[in-house]
């Protein structure tokens, strides 16, 4: 397991922000091939294969050494259920600026406020 010192995986009371691990390659998939999920995103193709997914999950693999991260959304609840993803998209220290975005999965954009 990597330790993620600048990174850690992080919690709420109803959720597990986790690093991105490949074992979520067809959640992954299943997420960005979603029409509806990749509307509005401006940083993020379709994807088309699960390779895309297997891609997004190695660029993101290791964030202490590019300065940002991505996140997998788990419910806490009995089906730890992976509803999305979270993280930094952009972060300039230098100038104390940071973007942050977020991608819910279709059947839990209802269930889960984004407030969390």
């Amino acid at each position: 397991m990597t330790l993620h010192k600048n990174f850690p995986n992080l919690e709420t009371e109803r959720l597990i922000l986790r690093n991105v691990r490949d074992e979520d390659i067809d959640f992954i998939y299943q997420l960005f091939s979603n029409e509806k999920v990749c509307e509005f995103l401006y940083d993020e193709e379709l994807f088309t294969t699960k390779n895309d997914a297997v891609e997004f999950i190695n660029w993101n693999s290791e964030p202490e050494k590019r300065g940002y991260n991505r996140w997998v959304l788990v419910t806490k609840d009995n089906n730890h259920q992976q509803i999305g993803t979270c993280g930094y998209d952009y972060w300039d220290r230098t100038n104390n600026i940071a973007g942050i975005g977020y991608d819910l999965s279709r059947r839990s954009v209802r269930k889960t406020p984004a407030s969390k």
